[in-house]
């Protein structure tokens, strides 16, 4: 993985981030602090963090990198055959709903999409260790949405979660059984 070594990648484990989306009711807010505090969590228990997007989402890569010290951003850096050969060699990717999200899902490596309004069963990525997480929108009064800044409840999902699920995933594509053992 040369360009993953030039960024400065140690040869640990790592998580791909696919942050970016052209779609604001399809972001992650606050993403300021969803982001890194996500990489941060996956940093803290031995992974590295890569964070994958296009040209266009440089800034806001830099500034999410910047961030969460120590995360490896490649955002703008990659074609799509590098970005899916890497979300490959990946222990997995967190995405929003955009097209890396697929590309990873589509690799066959565990990836968990975080999704607002976009309609679950025509977008969602397929793969036989893909999982998208909802925020928890329903039932919020009329009032709640009104005053909602960022428009849907995708901000409700904490990063633990999603760090949770990219774990439960990645367990299961490793064989390994989820939850209470029974003899």
């Amino acid at each position: 993985m040369p360009l993953l070594e030039r960024a400065g990648w140690d040869g640990r484990p790592f998580v791909t981030l696919a942050f970016g989306t052209r779609g604001p009711t399809k972001r992650w807010f606050p993403e300021r602090e969803t982001w890194p505090e996500l990489a941060r969590i996956l940093m803290d228990q031995g992974f590295a963090a890569v964070w994958l997007g296009g040209p266009d989402e440089k800034p806001l890569g830099a500034e999410l990198a910047a961030l969460a010290p120590g995360s490896i951003d490649l955002t703008g850096q990659t074609s799509i055959p590098e970005a899916c050969a890497i979300q490959y060699h990946a222990y997995g990717t967190v995405a929003v709903d955009t097209g890396l999200a697929h590309t990873s899902a589509g690799t066959g490596r565990p990836t968990v999409t975080l999704i607002n309004h976009s309609v679950e069963h025509l977008i969602s990525p397929q793969g036989p260790f893909a999982l998208t997480v909802r925020g928890p929108a329903m039932g919020i009064s009329g009032e709640e949405k009104e005053g909602d800044p960022y428009g849907g409840g995708a901000h409700r999902i904490p990063p633990e979660r999603m760090a949770n699920c990219l774990h439960a995933l990645a367990a299961e594509a490793g064989g390994a059984r989820v939850g209470p053992h029974r003899p």
